[in-house]
């Protein structure tokens, strides 16, 4: 069960700067000093608590296979350790699972110290880590944690078989391996019973999120689904994200989508924001989720809208049409009956718009950066540079439905508030202003209307502009994804 996977989270936020240190002596057992190496965010903390235990057959690999995760880890908030243990066949178990303990013993008892919150500690393992986790997670002991993600570990010792395709990667026989880890492989016996973290599910116990590969042939996707039919059953919080095409590890293309779920489940589980709101983080990450997926949201290169709109205020109609692309690049054109195109566009770089009556113009500073606003095809790659900050502010009602809003503030200026419908996550209203040429500034909300999966990504099909000045509707009429665009489209008449 080797380590297969770099788990880089997908900061929401800028990297905070964090103190490192390493080889700390968490406990000692049979004369062998057990490290491990922690990151924490600057602050005063006190900060929930990740934990990373390796895999490796639960004889083999390191601490440093997290040396990369434990920083973006302490950028998104957490105090993000990774933790040594003891090997079989020379330390058969439970000593893999007693020093997985001690070290969450040990950073709760020093809580103060590394500036965590001992009531808010989450587990992340893969493989036979991820079994660790699992049982810790599970069992009902002092060191259980508040949350687990488990990536592609065992959960039932007893059931499980390698294929034999899986036994050449770990280069032994199933049974050969659970002997020289377990001391038996007997699947009827107790021990194999006690180390599976399936029989260990009761009322209660840490919220689960698994990602596991449908190809996997070391440690096959039934373990996961049987684990999470029981943790359902028995009324614990659990997600089983299965990734096509994955075996035992996950590729290049899985990892921003996996990056992104398992922060915003941390954050769910183990942020949250004053008077008991989700945190941003989780908010913010349902809605990339509900949208399709990180993964899914990455291959849109390129989109391609056409529709109508409508003024009913000035009994003005006409036709919608849209050309984005990667990176940032979006031109809108509204045909108006008996007026003439009205057009905006921003090339990733530059700004313009272009009316009958106002001829070319360029726009730049906050102007720029609420034409950069409309280009919806990749809020993942514009979040980050639209919006400095993000904060989770309250609840509020958008139409008829519950919402949770998120305060969002640019460098350039901008300042949005964005609503979340709080039962399917999709942002359904934004509410800002805007600033025309002559500095005039005018609130107004879009809200965003009946969404619809196109190539796995849900797209709104109505766009709602309402002013004190006038009323806007778009309408669209057709989607399409990955259409060539030439970066002609985008260039400003005259250029």
């Amino acid at each position: 069960m080797k380590r297969l996977l770099l788990l880089v989270p997908l900061a929401l936020t800028c990297l905070a700067q964090a103190t490192m240190e390493k080889d700390i002596v968490y406990g000692q057992s049979q004369g062998v000093d057990l490290k491990l190496d922690l990151v924490r965010p600057e602050g005063a903390g006190p900060f929930p608590a990740v934990i990373c235990i390796h895999g490796g057959a639960w004889q083999s690999g390191s601490k440093s296979g997290y040396a990369a995760i434990l920083p973006m880890l302490a950028s998104n908030g957490y105090v993000a350790a990774s933790i040594e243990y003891r090997f079989a066949p020379q330390y058969k178990f439970p000593a893999q699972i007693e020093d997985v303990r001690r070290a969450v013993e040990f950073l709760k008892s020093h809580a103060a110290e590394y500036k965590i919150d001992p009531k808010r500690i989450a587990a992340l393992g893969d493989s036979a880590g991820g079994h660790l986790a699992l049982l810790l997670g599970l069992q009902d002991t002092p060191s259980r944690v508040h949350a687990v993600v488990n990536l592609s570990g065992p959960s039932d010792i007893a059931r499980w078989k390698a294929d034999p395709e899986g036994e050449k990667a770990i280069q032994m026989t199933s049974d050969e391996l659970l002997s020289r880890v377990f001391g038996t492989s007997d699947r009827t016996s107790a021990v194999l019973r006690a180390a599976s973290p399936i029989s260990l599910i009761g009322k209660t116990g840490a919220a689960v999120l698994t990602f596991h590969g449908d190809s996997d042939t070391v440690v096959k996707l039934e373990q996961s689904e049987w684990l999470h039919k029981a943790l359902a059953g028995a009324g614990i919080a659990e997600k089983l994200v299965v990734i096509k095409g994955a075996g035992h590890g996950f590729r290049p293309e899985d990892i921003a989508s996996i990056s992104q779920t398992t922060i915003a489940f941390l954050a769910s589980q183990l942020k949250q924001a004053p008077g008991g709101l989700p945190a941003t983080e989780a908010v913010v990450g349902r809605y990339f989720e509900a949208l399709g997926g990180i993964s899914a949201l990455q291959k849109v290169q390129s989109r391609v809208l056409n529709g109508t709109f409508e003024v009913p205020t000035f009994g003005a109609s006409g036709k919608f049409s849209e050309f984005a692309k990667t990176p940032g690049k979006v031109i809108q054109k509204f045909d108006v009956v008996n007026y003439g195109v009205v057009q905006r566009c921003v090339d990733g770089k530059t700004a313009w718009a272009e009316s009958p009556e106002s001829g070319v113009e360029d726009l730049s500073g906050i102007r720029a950066a609420e034409v950069r606003r409309t280009n919806g095809i990749l809020w993942p790659s514009i979040v980050g540079t639209l919006y400095s900050k993000l904060t989770v502010t309250g609840r509020a009602k958008a139409g008829d439905r519950d919402s949770i809003v998120i305060e969002a503030v640019g460098a350039s200026g901008i300042a949005d508030k964005l609503l979340f419908d709080a039962e399917t996550g999709l942002l359904v209203r934004l509410e800002s202003k805007e600033t025309a040429g002559n500095g005039e500034v005018t609130p107004f909300t879009m809200s965003y209307e009946d969404y619809r999966a196109v190539d796995g990504v849900k797209v709104p099909h109505v766009i709602r502009y309402e002013s004190a000045a006038m009323t806007w509707i778009i309408r669209l009429q057709s989607v399409v994804h990955g259409a060539a665009v030439d970066d002609a489209k985008f260039l400003k008449p005259g250029a």
